[in-house]
């Protein structure tokens, strides 16, 4: 039993280097990442035409431009979507229906 714990702990560490090596890499942090997101307020003029959104497992709302391929009508209240962002989510852009899997 003793074997099985230490191994367990190995691999927790490992999964941890790993995770943080992969955070820190360039290539990983100059990608396009994307997220699903809930749209929760629907573009208006109120809103500066931005539709508001709320990741998936995140209870922050943001305010984010969407893709010009959307009409403001098909951005809907409970409507999953795909949120694009660079680096950070202050460069993030609603970019299409939240339709995919990885």
């Amino acid at each position: 039993m003793a074997l099985y714990g230490e191994a367990k702990n190995f691999k927790n560490a490992m999964i941890k280097l790993i995770r943080e090596e992969i955070k820190n890499s360039p290539e990983v942090k100059s990608a396009i990442k994307a997220r699903k997101a809930i749209v929760t307020t629907p573009p208006s003029d109120e809103t500066g035409n931005k539709v508001g959104v709320k990741l998936m497992q995140d209870n922050t709302e943001l305010f984010l431009p969407y893709n010009s391929r959307f009409s403001a009508s098909d951005l809907t209240a409970d409507k999953v979507v795909s949120v694009w962002y660079y680096q950070t989510l202050t460069n993030a852009i609603v970019m299409q229906d939240g339709a995919w899997s990885l």
